[in-house]
């Protein structure tokens, strides 16, 4: 009985050490686009390029992160061009007073999607700080979706940049699984546990 016991707590552990694994290995690949001004659409396609506005220029990124227990942070420092991170804000050394609209398009081309949206669609605001910077703030920080195998949320984060230097935009992401399905291996233990476990209460009863 105790050879049985054993078995069915082993298979057991393998299911939820199964399930911890599939929820820490969730691959989010996109890339962002931004642009200034009330009426601006950032562009739809996967091409390196900046926008700008007087003496704010918006470089964009591209981003291949994946999960560890259902959370991930999109927060590289700035580069060229920009990688794992939501774009950049570089801000000229020349004074100057901002107060434009911006507009952060995130595109997802993994995970698929259920729903078919595939973008997030951020609106803010860069405006001038008192030490001669700027401020970005986002009036819809948050977006969630629904893919195949559940739900996640891209969160922005604001930011602000000193004058005459460059800072990455930056974010994170948390997922949500809907169902985890145990390994055909797991299905194999715990199947020789019941059997086993079957087998003893044969033998008790025959005895």
């Amino acid at each position: 009985m105790k050879l049985v016991s054993k078995i069915l707590t082993a298979a057991a552990a393998t299911f939820v050490l199964s399930s911890a694994a599939s929820a820490q290995a969730i691959n989010f690949i996109g890339f962002t686009n931004g642009c200034f001004g009330v009426a601006c659409a950032p562009e739809t396609d996967n091409v390196t390029r900046v926008d700008l506005i007087s003496g704010v220029t918006y470089r964009n990124s591209t981003f291949n992160v994946t999960t560890s227990a259902g959370f991930v942070s999109v927060g590289n420092g700035p580069s060229v061009p920009n990688l794992d991170n939501l774009g950049s804000l570089t801000v000229s050394g020349t004074p100057a007073s901002y107060n434009n609209p911006f507009n952060l398009r995130v595109s997802f081309t993994a995970p698929t999607i259920a729903n078919g949206v595939f973008a997030a669609n951020l609106l803010g605001s860069v405006t001038t700080d008192d030490v001669g910077g700027v401020v970005l703030l986002f009036t819809n920080p948050a977006t969630t979706f629904n893919y195949d195998g559940g739900s996640f949320t891209l969160n922005v984060n604001n930011l602000a940049v000193t004058a005459g230097r460059t800072a990455a935009v930056t974010g994170f992401i948390t997922a949500r699984e809907i169902s985890t399905v145990p390994e055909p291996s797991t299905y194999a233990l715990m199947a020789a546990g019941l059997a086993g476990l079957g087998l003893v209460s044969r033998r008790r009863r025959s005895v």
